[in-house]
């Protein structure tokens, strides 16, 4: 009976795990029109130090959520590449958020994020960040434009060039709301003297 009782754990355990993709061909992506972009699920994790991090911090950049492990082969492949477009795209206000889903933390985070030098925000998941983006495979990766809004998303090993492809065309777009969401309005014109006087 137990031998049939862990098998029952085992299975419930790996049913709701985020399972590898395993794809012949490297994922596109094509960008959602800037008008049918929906806002992009809330983000409520904490990097090594303990401090938060929230897309609301992020307001005015192109982030790159990717959601990975060690044990992800894709992952392993893809976390050079995020560190060399943050490093080209840096000053273009660009960022990577990595949310981490090792169930050992830290502590195998870590080396692992040292042995690749990576210098962009890792974290660990939350339980709940992974379920708002609805995460079932991995590597996954989701970009998110300059106002919040989710742009385009990679279930799989992402196809390097598309992806760079639109990083670059999100940095190009201008910023169009303010951090309550709403849209930027221009300021009144100036107040004409003589109008005042009158």
């Amino acid at each position: 009976m137990a031998p049939r009782i862990a098998q029952m754990f085992l299975f419930l355990f790996l049913a709701n795990c985020p399972r590898p993709v395993i794809a012949a061909d490297p994922v596109r992506a094509v960008l959602t029109p800037r008008s049918e972009r929906p806002a992009a699920p809330a983000i409520s994790v904490k990097d090594r130090a303990g401090k938060s991090i929230s897309l609301i911090s992020y307001r005015g950049n192109v982030i790159l959520v990717d959601f990975w492990a060690t044990w992800c082969g894709g992952c392993k492949q893809e976390l050079p590449w995020f560190q060399e477009f943050e490093t080209t795209y840096r000053r273009r206000k660009f960022a990577v958020v990595a949310v981490s889903m090792d169930e050992g933390g830290w502590p195998i985070v870590t080396p692992f994020v040292e042995s690749l030098k990576l210098a962009f925000k890792v974290a660990l998941d939350d339980g709940e960040t992974s379920k708002r983006y609805e995460l079932k495979e991995m590597p996954a990766a989701f970009l998110i434009d300059r106002d919040g809004r989710l742009a385009a998303k990679y279930v799989g090993m992402a196809d390097r060039d598309n992806l760079d492809a639109n990083i670059r065309a999100l940095l190009s777009e201008r910023h169009q709301s303010t951090g309550s969401g709403r849209a930027r309005r221009s300021p009144p014109p100036p107040l004409n003297r003589q109008s005042a006087i009158k």
